[in-house]
């Protein structure tokens, strides 16, 4: 190939470059975007969306709240990001469902046109002279936008629209008119009550079972304040708390605020008040829980428009008592922190279980460590069933179980446990027990009393045939 051939080639390759980039993709771009008309709107910038479903079915509007406008009147609750509807102040958002709204809106794609000469003049061939579905949009960045979805066309498997500000008939997937066709209550958040538990500060319950009160002063330690001052089982509350964030409605009962009597809510069973740290969604919760006439488990939060019909009934997870909610671990250890433990009492022969510079030894003979680590292990994770209220003076008159524990440290601390006679609660043994002088005692399964209890036997090396040491089968 001789160089001006070459030149030639190059001259072409360079003009249809220059096409390419500077003409067909930014026009090919263009026309792409003309198609969409919220692309240029970004997800966060979205203000205001207003959609009628139909003639038969109340339109309604979403708005993202300003917290500066104090003339914007909703009640108490909001989504997360700040989103309320209008007609129904107080109302809890469904984030996700309003975020497939949003996305909708922003990748809706028009096809068309239709052709002028083929467009007909009479509406009504389109559906688009009483639309299936209304959808205003407005945004700080963007000119209010409507689009109507009329008629869907079978042929094409597409529904007719037209938008505000654009001349013409143009057609959508079936799709985004399914996504954007929503009620009210369908973008209602079916999980109303609105708690975090790191964020929550203190709760009141009233129940059958009494009053009681618990705060988190710090995040993952809780304590009960009301009756009576104890330290409360982080397990316990989480439940509580959990129950109380994943009860799901199946009704919106939207008229219920002036007979609530229908749902035991007049005299509601429990009351909850749970204070939640200032710029939470919710930081005051006033909830009430009752039976309806019909036997369902309903539930209303202060500021609420509606009465919620539940999808379970959790009176029995909020009537709790001081000792339902309170620590039932008898110590707060791990097996690692302990130096040498101890036992005695009438269940077995003394052990004295010590660490050594690689393991442990059991009344000074090599043990087998994985048992050992097990027992160590079942000590430290021990529990209370309950707290007693009646305790016999013989209780610890012959000890079943004393386990002595020594932690490691420059100063070794010491801790007791008694473990002394049976006794019976319903269908269960239990055992009475207390740490140290304490005058609090408390009940312990009779089968994890005797769980911890150490036997030498079973904590050793047994000897091989050959003289070595073999563990345990």
């Amino acid at each position: 190939m001789n160089i001006k051939k070459t030149l030639i080639l190059g001259i072409v390759l360079l003009v249809a470059t220059l096409y390419l980039t500077k003409v067909s993709e930014p026009n090919r771009r263009i026309a792409s975007e003309s198609g969409r008309p919220f692309s240029e709107v970004a997800f966060a910038d979205f203000s205001l969306i207003r959609i009628q479903p139909g003639e038969s079915v109340a339109s309604y509007t979403v708005f993202k709240r300003d917290r500066s406008d104090n003339k914007i009147e909703i009640g108490g609750v909001e989504s997360a990001d700040g989103w309320a509807i209008a007609e129904l102040p107080g109302a809890s958002i469904d984030v996700g469902g309003l975020n497939g709204v949003i996305t909708t809106l922003r990748t809706l794609t028009l096809e068309g046109p239709l052709n002028d000469k083929k467009l007909s003049r009479d509406f009504s061939v389109y559906g688009l002279d009483k639309p299936r579905l209304k959808v205003l949009v407005e945004s700080p960045s963007h000119e209010k936008t409507e689009v109507s979805f009329g008629k869907k066309s079978e042929y094409l498997q597409q529904r007719y629209v037209m938008v505000s500000g654009r001349s013409g008939v143009y057609l959508v997937d079936e799709g985004a008119f399914a996504a954007l066709n929503k009620t009210s209550q369908e973008l209602r958040s079916k999980t109303p009550l609105l708690v975090v538990e790191a964020d929550v500060r203190e709760v009141e319950i009233q129940s059958p079972s009494g009053p009681v009160s618990f705060t988190q002063p710090t995040v993952g330690e809780w304590r009960i304040t009301k009756p009576t001052s104890y330290e409360a089982s982080a397990k316990a509350v989480s439940e509580l708390l959990t129950s109380v964030r994943t009860l799901q409605v199946s009704e919106f009962v939207d008229d219920g605020a002036g007979r609530l009597g229908d749902f035991g809510l007049g005299a509601p069973i429990i009351k909850l008040s749970i204070k939640q740290r200032q710029g939470t969604v919710m930081p005051s919760l006033e909830a009430s829980f009752g039976t309806g006439k019909d036997g369902a488990f309903y539930f209303t939060y202060a500021g609420s428009p509606s009465v919620f019909k539940a999808t379970a009934d959790i009176s029995a997870a909020l009537t709790k008592t001081v000792s339902d909610l309170r620590e039932k671990r008898l110590w707060k250890l791990t097996s690692r922190e302990l130096e040498r433990v101890v036992s005695s009492g009438s269940a077995d022969n003394a052990v004295d279980i010590r660490a050594t510079s690689v393991d442990w030894s059991v009344n000074g003979k090599v043990s087998d460590a994985v048992f050992v680590e097990q027992l160590l292990n079942d000590i430290a994770q021990l529990e209370a069933h309950s707290f007693a209220t009646n305790v016999p003076v013989d209780a610890f008159a012959s000890p079943f179980l004393v386990l002595t524990l020594t932690k490691k440290g420059p100063t070794p601390e010491t801790l007791v446990l008694t473990i002394g006679k049976e006794t019976r609660v319903g269908q269960e043994t239990l055992r009475y027990a207390r740490l140290g002088t304490s005058e609090e005692v408390v009940l312990l399964r009779d089968v994890e009393a005797k769980r911890i209890v150490p036997h030498e036997g079973a904590l050793i090396e047994r000897p091989s045939p050959a003289g070595g040491a073999t563990p345990h089968p």
